[in-house]
């Protein structure tokens, strides 16, 4: 009897075994970090974080130049360089994360860049976004500063 349950226990065991190998192979994005960035007239390299499974090993392309990928060891977070240069138009730049022939896309975009006071709704109130520059000068003291030279 022992016999008859040999042949499809090891049959689904390998079943099983094929399917967390195709699992562990196929990278899944469920997380871009940031998940868009604005225009930035001088061009700026942002360190992406991608958050998923099946990451360890991948390499990432785009159509922006990207530096090398470093994965977790468990392979679902992937830190990776992306160079956005000054020429860059706002749109969907997809991020291409390939791992053993296996590729799958994640989306990044470009968006418009903002005012340099721009203006947000906050429940009723506008709050008013603005560089931070001190109107008075710097070495002179402001309300909201700490220490003797604010």
């Amino acid at each position: 009897m022992p016999s008859a349950w040999n042949r499809p226990l090891k049959g689904f065991a390998l079943a099983m075994a094929f399917l967390r190998l195709a699992a562990a192979t196929s990278p899944a994005v469920t997380k871009v970090e940031p998940p868009d960035w604005p225009v930035e007239p001088g061009g700026i390299t942002l360190r992406v974080l991608l958050t998923g499974t099946g990451l360890a090993g991948a390499t990432v392309h785009s159509a922006f130049p990207t530096g090398a990928a470093a994965a977790s060891a468990a392979g679902t977070h992937l830190f990776f360089d992306l160079t956005i240069p000054a020429s860059a138009h706002p749109g969907r730049y997809p991020l291409r994360v390939t791992t053993s022939g296996r590729t799958v896309e994640a989306n990044f975009g470009i968006v418009p860049a903002l005012a340099p006071t721009a203006t947000f709704p906050a429940g009723g109130r506008t709050i008013r976004a603005m560089p931070s520059r001190r109107p008075d000068g710097p070495g002179t003291r402001s309300p909201f500063s700490i220490g003797s030279n604010g």
